[in-house]
This record gives C-alpha cells, sequence and structure tokens, in this order.
C-alpha cells in the first residue's frame, strides 16, 4: 500500500516537473506538446504575474503537498463510489417498498391498522434519513486527513431511529485543528449533491485542486489558468490519456469516466461551483503549524 501510494507521488512529482522545465525551455511551444492543457497561455500569465517559479517542485512544495493529498482520497474513493451508491439505493429502493406493503395492509382495516401505519410510518422516516445519511457520508468521508491519526475526543449524537428519537454515542476520532482550518477554505466553495458517479468523484477532486491553485498561488490567478493547471494536475497524476482527435488535436481523456477534460469545459464548471468566488474562508498552511491562516 505504501509503495504504491509512494510510487504515485514520485510518478506525479516527476511528470509535473518534466512538463514545466520542457515548458519553459520551448515557452511558445512549437512542437504543441502543451496544447492539450494551454501551456503556453498558462507559462504567460503566471510570468506575468511573477508566478511561474511557484508551481516548480521544488519552490510549490506545499502546493504539491496539497495536491497529492486530494489525489491520494481521490484514488481511495474512485473505484468504489458507484458501488456504493448503488447499494445505498437498494436500500432506499426496499424501504420505500416496505412502507408502501404497510399503509396496503393498514387500508385493509382491523385492530393492527394504527400499528401497521406506524410501522409504515417509520420505514419511510428510515428511507429519508438514509438518503440524508449518504450525503453526510461522502462529505466526511472525503475529507483528506488519515482519521487514524485522529486523537478520541468528545462524543457525537448518532441517530439510530428517528422516529422514537433514539441516539447512541459512539467515541469517534476528532481531526486536529488544522483539519477543520483546511476544510474551511475547500467548503467555501460548491460541489455535488452526492456522488452516485465516479463523474462527480472527478468533479470533486477538479474543484479541490482548483481552490488549492487560487489558493496557495493567488487569488487574482485568473479561473482559466487554474482549469489549465487542474488539467495538467489530472494528466501529471496519471488520472487520464492522451488522444487525438479527428483534427489531430490531443486532449486528455479521464481514465474512470472515459470523458474529454477540456479547459474550457473545466472553467464552465468550476465557474458553476463557485471556485471564481475568491476570497475563500481561509489560507491553506503547512501541516502541524496550527493551521492556515485566517483570511
Amino acid at each position: 500500500m505504501r509503495a504504491g501510494k509512494a510510487k504515485v507521488h514520485s510518478s506525479f512529482r516527476q511528470n509535473w516537473e518534466e512538463t514545466w522545465n520542457d515548458l519553459i525551455a520551448d515557452p511558445n511551444d512549437t512542437k504543441n506538446k502543451h496544447r492539450w492543457w494551454q501551456g503556453t497561455n498558462a507559462h504567460k500569465e503566471l510570468e506575468s504575474r511573477k508566478l511561474l517559479s511557484a508551481v516548480l517542485p521544488g519552490a510549490g512544495t506545499l502546493m504539491i503537498y496539497f495536491l497529492l493529498r486530494q489525489l491520494r482520497f481521490h484514488r481511495r474513493f474512485a473505484s468504489d463510489a458507484l458501488a456504493l451508491s448503488k447499494a445505498n439505493q437498494v436500500v432506499i429502493k426496499a424501504l420505500g417498498e416496505e412502507a408502501s406493503r404497510f399503509r396496503k395492509w393498514a387500508n385493509k382495516g382491523g385492530v393492527l391498522k394504527n400499528e401497521l401505519l406506524d410501522w409504515a410510518e417509520l420505514l419511510n422516516r428510515a428511507a429519508c434519513y438514509r438518503r440524508d445519511e449518504h450525503k453526510t457520508f461522502w462529505r466526511d468521508t472525503l475529507l483528506p486527513y488519515d482519521s487514524k491519526k485522529w486523537r478520541f475526543g468528545d462524543r457525537h449524537l448518532f441517530p439510530v431511529d428517528p422516529y422514537h428519537n433514539m441516539f447512541v454515542y459512539p467515541i469517534v476520532p476528532d481531526p486536529p485543528r488544522e483539519v477543520w482550518e483546511a476544510e474551511k477554505v475547500f467548503r467555501s466553495v460548491r460541489y455535488p449533491s452526492n456522488y452516485t458517479s465516479r463523474a462527480n468523484l472527478a468533479t470533486w477532486l477538479q474543484i479541490r485542486a482548483a481552490v488549492v491553485f487560487k489558493s496557495l498561488l493567488s487569488p487574482n490567478l485568473s479561473l482559466l489558468s487554474a482549469s489549465r493547471l487542474v488539467v495538467l494536475f489530472c494528466g501529471c497524476a496519471g488520472l487520464g490519456n492522451l488522444r487525438n482527435d479527428a483534427n489531430g488535436k490531443a486532449y486528455l481523456q479521464l481514465s474512470y469516466t472515459q470523458r474529454k477534460l477540456s479547459v474550457i469545459g473545466l472553467y464552465e464548471k468550476l465557474k458553476h461551483y463557485g471556485v471564481d468566488e475568491f476570497p475563500f474562508g481561509g489560507r491553506l498552511g503547512p501541516p502541524n503549524s496550527g493551521g492556515p491562516i485566517a483570511a
């Protein structure tokens, strides 16, 4: 597991460094090697804003750190997102069907009518709870920190039976302060409402990568250049393969979704989810440093 993660990280760093070294050596991209992520335009803006050195691996250590952390969790759940969502839908459907069955029995009357209606209501509420819990599951699970390292602390309410208002108090690990401080930054933007497809999980990663670039490079970095950097990030991380269209132009095809990831398409997506609405809720800071500095 560790070897696999180390290999992915090493490969990303190498691809990222080689890409930038190649582009800096040929900023006009005379061989059209960087057209798939609009590298020339990205180079021009970063150079004009004096941010070019900040994207290089040596100077961009903190940026690389946050990018790899998002990548790690995407890889962990990308193959399971669809299966988990389908399983949850099966549970919700089964609860709904049972609730309907109890209501039909109650409609026939008899001494058990009220009790049957109570059970139908309980099953219906359980289905609603399951829908909400599924959204919460992804929101909390896609928290790019290793929960095994968290200390155990406060107990949190966990509703077991919403109908009878029964609760238990499991001991759950409390994330360190820096976790929640960083999440203030990432949660300043919007995300897909659910993760019923790998495409939505890919969108989650793209949004968070864009937040990293906007937060750590400059709030004045254009959303278009942030989109270019995200496309490059996905390519260097091995999340897709370069393909050629009918006109011979290269583009990145994502492995998990088999969809084309273009700069313009990603730009519109990031704009839709509010990534251009800077400033965010804070700034990302180095790990174990007390967290980000409040904006």
